[in-house]
Protein backbone atom coordinates (compact mmCIF):
# COMPACT_ATOMS: atom_id res chain seq x y z
CA UNK A 1 0.00 0.00 0.00
CA UNK A 2 2.90 2.84 -0.98
CA UNK A 3 2.58 5.29 -3.45
CA UNK A 4 2.50 3.99 -7.14
CA UNK A 5 4.94 5.43 -9.89
CA UNK A 6 3.57 5.57 -13.72
CA UNK A 7 5.32 2.10 -13.88
CA UNK A 8 3.37 0.31 -11.20
CA UNK A 9 -0.28 2.02 -12.63
CA UNK A 10 -1.53 0.17 -15.61
CA UNK A 11 -1.30 2.63 -19.04
CA UNK A 12 -5.13 2.84 -19.34
CA UNK A 13 -5.35 4.35 -15.80
CA UNK A 14 -3.11 6.88 -16.15
CA UNK A 15 -4.67 7.62 -19.02
CA UNK A 16 -7.67 8.47 -17.82
CA UNK A 17 -5.80 10.57 -15.14
CA UNK A 18 -3.91 12.86 -17.10
CA UNK A 19 -7.55 13.22 -19.45
CA UNK A 20 -9.35 14.24 -16.25
CA UNK A 21 -6.68 16.83 -14.78
CA UNK A 22 -7.02 17.92 -18.61
CA UNK A 23 -10.68 18.41 -18.42
CA UNK A 24 -10.02 19.92 -14.79
CA UNK A 25 -7.68 22.46 -15.86
CA UNK A 26 -9.55 23.20 -19.44
CA UNK A 27 -12.80 24.13 -17.44
CA UNK A 28 -10.66 26.20 -15.14
CA UNK A 29 -9.42 27.70 -17.92
CA UNK A 30 -12.59 28.21 -19.88
CA UNK A 31 -14.58 29.74 -16.60
CA UNK A 32 -11.25 31.83 -16.29
CA UNK A 33 -11.63 33.43 -19.75
CA UNK A 34 -15.62 33.38 -19.52
CA UNK A 35 -15.06 35.56 -16.59
CA UNK A 36 -12.85 38.12 -18.28
CA UNK A 37 -15.52 38.46 -21.69
CA UNK A 38 -18.03 38.54 -19.10
CA UNK A 39 -16.00 41.60 -17.21
CA UNK A 40 -15.58 43.59 -20.23
CA UNK A 41 -19.13 43.25 -21.11
CA UNK A 42 -21.81 45.93 -20.08
CA UNK A 43 -25.42 45.21 -19.99
CA UNK A 44 -27.54 48.35 -20.96
CA UNK A 45 -29.56 49.98 -19.00
CA UNK A 46 -32.95 50.67 -19.81
CA UNK A 47 -36.95 51.11 -18.25
CA UNK A 48 -37.82 47.83 -19.59
CA UNK A 49 -34.72 45.88 -17.38
CA UNK A 50 -36.29 43.97 -14.16
CA UNK A 51 -33.56 46.46 -11.63
CA UNK A 52 -33.82 50.06 -12.86
CA UNK A 53 -31.47 52.41 -13.48
CA UNK A 54 -30.25 54.64 -10.54
CA UNK A 55 -30.93 57.74 -12.21
CA UNK A 56 -34.72 56.19 -13.73
CA UNK A 57 -37.80 56.92 -11.59
CA UNK A 58 -39.54 53.83 -10.93
CA UNK A 59 -43.29 53.46 -12.06
CA UNK A 60 -45.50 53.06 -9.36
CA UNK A 61 -47.73 50.89 -11.33
CA UNK A 62 -45.06 48.20 -12.52
CA UNK A 63 -43.28 48.47 -9.39
CA UNK A 64 -45.66 47.97 -6.64
CA UNK A 65 -44.52 46.57 -3.60
CA UNK A 66 -47.38 43.34 -1.85
CA UNK A 67 -46.50 45.12 1.43
CA UNK A 68 -48.13 48.56 -0.69
CA UNK A 69 -51.34 47.44 -1.83
CA UNK A 70 -54.75 47.33 0.77
CA UNK A 71 -54.30 44.90 3.70
CA UNK A 72 -57.94 43.51 2.75
CA UNK A 73 -57.05 42.62 -0.60
CA UNK A 74 -53.71 40.90 0.28
CA UNK A 75 -55.81 38.67 2.73
CA UNK A 76 -58.18 37.77 0.38
CA UNK A 77 -55.74 36.82 -2.02
CA UNK A 78 -53.91 35.40 0.29
CA UNK A 79 -57.06 33.13 1.63
CA UNK A 80 -57.48 31.83 -1.93
CA UNK A 81 -54.43 30.78 -2.30
CA UNK A 82 -54.36 28.48 0.98
CA UNK A 83 -57.44 26.70 -0.25
CA UNK A 84 -55.42 23.31 -1.68
CA UNK A 85 -56.76 22.72 -5.15
CA UNK A 86 -57.05 19.24 -6.61
CA UNK A 87 -54.67 20.49 -9.81
CA UNK A 88 -52.26 21.69 -6.90
CA UNK A 89 -52.74 25.59 -7.98
CA UNK A 90 -52.30 27.11 -4.20
CA UNK A 91 -49.70 28.78 -2.33
CA UNK A 92 -46.91 25.58 -3.02
CA UNK A 93 -47.58 25.94 -6.71
CA UNK A 94 -47.01 29.78 -6.72
CA UNK A 95 -43.69 29.18 -4.11
CA UNK A 96 -42.32 27.24 -7.11
CA UNK A 97 -43.32 29.84 -9.56
CA UNK A 98 -41.46 32.04 -7.48
CA UNK A 99 -38.23 30.26 -7.77
CA UNK A 100 -38.37 28.74 -3.93
CA UNK A 101 -37.29 25.58 -3.16
CA UNK A 102 -38.86 22.50 -1.75
CA UNK A 103 -36.90 23.20 1.78
CA UNK A 104 -38.67 26.76 1.07
CA UNK A 105 -42.16 25.47 0.93
CA UNK A 106 -41.77 23.01 3.79
CA UNK A 107 -40.92 26.09 6.24
CA UNK A 108 -43.97 28.14 4.96
CA UNK A 109 -45.92 25.23 5.37
CA UNK A 110 -45.11 25.02 9.10
CA UNK A 111 -46.74 28.29 9.32
CA UNK A 112 -50.20 29.30 10.50
CA UNK A 113 -51.05 31.59 6.76
CA UNK A 114 -48.52 30.04 4.40
CA UNK A 115 -49.64 31.72 1.63
CA UNK A 116 -48.84 35.31 3.48
CA UNK A 117 -46.14 33.80 5.07
CA UNK A 118 -44.45 33.02 1.61
CA UNK A 119 -45.54 36.15 -0.64
CA UNK A 120 -44.25 38.44 2.83
CA UNK A 121 -41.01 36.75 2.41
CA UNK A 122 -40.40 37.43 -1.53
CA UNK A 123 -41.87 40.78 -1.21
CA UNK A 124 -38.66 41.48 1.20
CA UNK A 125 -36.21 41.23 -2.22
CA UNK A 126 -36.04 44.69 -3.10
CA UNK A 127 -36.68 43.83 -6.87
CA UNK A 128 -39.36 41.54 -6.48
CA UNK A 129 -43.01 43.30 -7.86
CA UNK A 130 -47.02 42.46 -7.17
CA UNK A 131 -46.21 42.41 -11.14
CA UNK A 132 -44.37 39.03 -11.55
CA UNK A 133 -47.16 37.37 -8.71
CA UNK A 134 -49.94 38.44 -11.04
CA UNK A 135 -47.77 37.26 -13.96
CA UNK A 136 -47.37 33.79 -12.29
CA UNK A 137 -50.87 33.47 -11.45
CA UNK A 138 -52.17 33.72 -14.73
CA UNK A 139 -49.55 31.19 -15.76
CA UNK A 140 -51.35 28.31 -12.63
CA UNK A 141 -55.04 29.39 -13.81
CA UNK A 142 -55.37 31.23 -10.77
CA UNK A 143 -57.14 34.12 -12.85
CA UNK A 144 -59.72 34.72 -9.37
CA UNK A 145 -56.28 35.69 -7.21
CA UNK A 146 -54.31 37.56 -10.65
CA UNK A 147 -57.64 39.88 -11.39
CA UNK A 148 -57.82 40.31 -7.49
CA UNK A 149 -54.44 41.86 -7.63
CA UNK A 150 -54.44 43.26 -11.39
CA UNK A 151 -56.73 45.69 -10.15
CA UNK A 152 -54.88 46.95 -6.90
CA UNK A 153 -52.12 47.23 -9.76
CA UNK A 154 -54.36 49.35 -11.99
CA UNK A 155 -55.71 51.64 -9.05
CA UNK A 156 -51.64 52.85 -8.72
CA UNK A 157 -51.31 53.18 -12.32
CA UNK A 158 -54.42 55.52 -12.37
CA UNK A 159 -52.10 57.75 -10.01
CA UNK A 160 -48.67 56.98 -11.05
CA UNK A 161 -47.09 60.24 -13.32
CA UNK A 162 -44.53 58.01 -15.34
CA UNK A 163 -44.67 58.45 -19.21
CA UNK A 164 -45.44 54.40 -19.60
CA UNK A 165 -48.39 54.52 -17.85
CA UNK A 166 -50.05 58.02 -19.54
CA UNK A 167 -50.29 59.77 -16.83
CA UNK A 168 -47.70 62.71 -17.26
Amino acid sequence: MGLYNNDDVPGAIVGVLSDENHYKSRMVKETQQGMLDKSKRREPQTSRSTVPNIDEKLCGKKCLKIGNINPKVFIRACNLLNIEHVMGQDWRMLAGQLDYNVTDVQIFGCKENHAETMLKDWDSNQHNYLERVVKELRDMRRADVADLLQKEIDKKGDSCNCPDCGHV
